[in-house]
């Protein structure tokens, strides 16, 4: 059997949810993978954490969420905000608990 990459097994990673912080990946790599690599590896394997989240399949993932959001929201900006604003003050609420 092949032995997994450091290479392979942070593209296999981000596969699963593009958008995961570069020390998020590094932490699964070596939980799930038992294998050491560095922020550093990641970044010049993939990008920089904002530019892979601005340009990159981080950023198209984050668009499609929200794109998926507002159909929920049956398309209405405005409902989508309330929302949002909604739940950013129960957050608050349960903070000051």
């Amino acid at each position: 059997m092949k032995k997994l990459t450091k290479s392979a097994a942070i593209r296999k990673v981000l596969r699963i949810d593009p958008s995961e912080s570069t020390n998020t990946i590094r932490d699964i790599v070596r939980e799930t993978y038992g294998l050491e690599v560095s922020n550093s590896h990641i970044s010049n394997l993939v990008g920089p954490y904002k530019e892979r989240v601005r340009k990159g399949p981080a950023g198209r993932s984050r668009l499609e969420q929200a794109g998926k959001f507002l159909e929920v929201c049956g398309g209405s900006l405005r409902e989508a905000v309330q929302l949002i604003h909604t739940i950013e003050e129960q957050r608050e609420t349960e903070r000051n608990q």
